[in-house]
Formats: structure tokens, sequence, C-alpha cells
């Protein structure tokens, strides 16, 4: 069932979550696609987060703004600014359900393999070298 707010009361959630989350140094992903909601690259507890913030409902959505993430709906249960207790808007947590992994991250052009013939020794050696610098070790680890 698609969200039944207005779009003033959608805006201004997520306007309120937007600068509560920016001062939290905690950024909000931009994405003109798929109308009005909230999208987050946040690994922790976003439930936790967001009532912190505003007091709120996270509950499962029927409806799917993305092809890789699940869709949320959050519902507030405090008045703010144009949106009263009831009001919700779409939630999208942009993290893969184990860490940090974003999506496209792994694939052979990124690791550097594209292209190339390997056996699969080899390949598993490649894989674990890129997988533990710099960029990947944080995630690598959480594994």
């Amino acid at each position: 069932m698609p969200i039944s707010s207005s779009d003033k009361a959608q805006t201004a959630i997520i306007n309120f979550y937007t600068t509560a989350l920016a001062e939290e140094k905690i950024p909000v992903i931009k994405s003109s696609r798929h109308g009005k909601h909230l999208r987050l690259n946040y690994a922790g507890d976003y439930e936790t987060l967001l009532n912190k913030i505003l007091p709120c409902t996270i509950v499962k959505s029927n409806v799917s703004l993305s092809g890789t993430y699940e869709t949320k709906e959050l519902v507030i249960k405090k008045d703010i600014t144009n949106a009263t207790s009831g009001d919700s808007i779409y939630l999208v947590i942009a993290v893969s359900a184990k860490g940090l992994l974003k999506t496209k991250q792994l694939t052979p052009e990124k690791l550097g393999l594209a292209g190339k013939t390997i056996k699969k020794k080899i390949s598993l050696t490649l894989l674990f070298r890129k997988l533990t610098n710099k960029t990947y070790l944080k995630i690598y680890n959480y594994f």
C-alpha cells in the first residue's frame, strides 16, 4: 500500500531526519528516483538511531524502491512541524546485512581482475590480497 501522507508531511519528516543525521555525521544518500524517501548508508542499529532522533515505528513495506535493498516504512509517533503522528515515509537502508559492503564493490573490474584468465588457486590468493587491503580490511574482518 502506498504512503498516504501528504508530500508536505513526507518532506518535513525527511528534512527532520536529514538535519539530525547530519549533526551525527551520518550521510543521507540523495536519490532522485522513486519519489520521496529517506535512504541511509548506516551499518549500525538504525532503528535505535532513528528513534533517538524522533520516536517512530519501522515496518516492512510491500513497495520496493530498490532492486538491491529492502524498503521499509517509517511511521512517526510524535508531531513535528508540518507532519503529525502517524505520518510516514519510505526508508531504504543501503547497506548489506553484514557490513559496509556496497553494491558492485567486488566486481572483477573493482578488484583489478577483469579480462584476466586466472587459475582457481591464484584467483583466491589475488582475491584475498584485494580483500585485505585498506579499502576492504574493515569489511573482511567483519566476516
